[in-house]
């Protein structure tokens, strides 16, 4: 699972077949395999962090 925080400035974000429009200080869970795209159509920069659940795991045994 991603996680995505909006930095800076306003978009229209993709999840699945909705749009939703973000601004500045919203957070979203990203499921897998959820289709995304984004729209910065704003005056302003568009900025966003990104948090991805890749290789954070350790080894057990």
């Amino acid at each position: 699972m991603d996680g995505l925080y909006v930095l800076e400035g306003k978009a229209g974000y993709r999840l699945n077949q909705d749009w939703v429009e973000v601004e500045a200080g919203d957070f979203m869970w990203l499921r897998a395999f959820c289709p995304q795209a984004c729209y910065a159509g704003g005056p302003g920069r568009f900025r966003y962090l990104l948090y991805k659940d890749v290789n954070r795991h350790m080894k057990l045994w």
